[in-house]
C-alpha cells in the first residue's frame, strides 16, 4: 500500500504541518525588538524580521534571542514532525521532517501571530537541515561564513548557501533511495530562499547591496 493511501495518512500529515507553520510564526526578533527595545524591528532597515536587521538596528543582545530562537525553531518543527509522521509508521519519519522544515519556513516568512510579515527563513532552516543531515549542516555553515566574511554581504551568503543545498544533497544521497524526496525538499527550500531574497538579488546585480563593517573600520 502506497503510504498516501495509508488511513489517517492525510491527517498526520496536516498535522505535522500546522504544527510546524504554528512554530514559524512565533517570530522572536519581533518579539525581542518589542521586549528589549520597546520597538517593532519591522519599522527599520529593511523592515525584515530577522537576525541582520536585528543586529543593525538592536544590537547583540536582541540579535542573538533571534537567532537562537528561529535556529531552534527550525529544530523543532523538524523533530515534531518526523515524529508525528513516524507515529503512522516509521519509514515516514524523513517526509514528517520534510513537512516541518517546508511549513517552518513558511510560517516565519508569513507569521499568523504577526499579521503575515515575517523574515527570510534562513535560520529556521538551519536549524531544520541540521535535524536531517548534519553533515550537508556542517558545510553549508563553512560555505555560509566564508561567503559572508570574504564579500560581507549576509544575503550573498544566504542565496549561495540555498543554492549549495540541492548539490550537496545529490551528492550525499544520489546512491540512497530517499534522493527524490530529499532533492525536491531542498530545491523546495532553495526556491524559496531566493524568493524571498528577490530585492537583495537586485541589489547584488545592481551593486548597492549592504555590506557589514569590519571591526575598526567605517564606510
Amino acid at each position: 500500500m502506497k503510504y498516501f493511501e495509508m488511513p489517517g495518512f492525510a491527517l498526520y500529515a496536516l498535522l505535522a504541518a500546522v504544527v510546524g507553520y504554528l512554530l514559524g510564526s512565533v517570530s522572536f526578533s519581533v518579539i525581542a525588538s518589542r521586549l528589549i527595545a520597546k520597538d517593532d524591528v519591522r519599522n527599520h532597515g529593511s523592515g525584515n524580521a530577522g537576525f541582520t536587521n536585528m543586529m543593525r538596528n538592536y544590537g547583540k543582545l536582541p540579535s542573538a534571542v533571534t537567532l537562537i530562537g528561529d535556529f531552534s525553531k527550525g529544530v523543532a518543527a523538524v523533530l515534531l514532525g518526523g515524529y508525528i509522521l513516524s507515529k503512522l509508521s516509521p519509514d515516514l519519519k524523513i517526509l514528517g521532517e520534510v513537512i516541518g522544515s517546508v511549513s517552518v519556513f513558511v510560517g516565519h516568512v508569513f507569521p499568523l501571530f504577526f499579521g503575515f510579515r515575517g523574515g527570510k527563513g534562513v535560520l529556521s532552516t538551519a536549524g531544520a537541515v541540521l535535524i536531517i543531515d548534519y553533515r550537508i549542516f556542517l558545510i553549508l555553515v563553512a560555505a555560509f561564513a566564508v561567503i559572508a566574511l570574504t564579500s560581507r554581504i549576509v544575503s550573498l551568503a544566504s542565496i549561495s548557501t540555498a543554492v549549495l543545498l540541492p548539490i550537496l544533497v545529490f551528492a550525499f544521497y544520489r546512491n540512497d533511495g530517499g534522493l527524490k524526496l530529499l532533492l525536491i525538499y531542498s530545491i523546495i527550500i532553495c526556491l524559496m530562499v531566493l524568493i524571498t531574497h528577490r530585492e537583495n538579488i537586485k541589489r547584488l546585480l545592481n551593486g548597492t547591496e549592504y555590506r557589514f563593517k569590519r571591526k575598526g573600520k567605517t564606510e
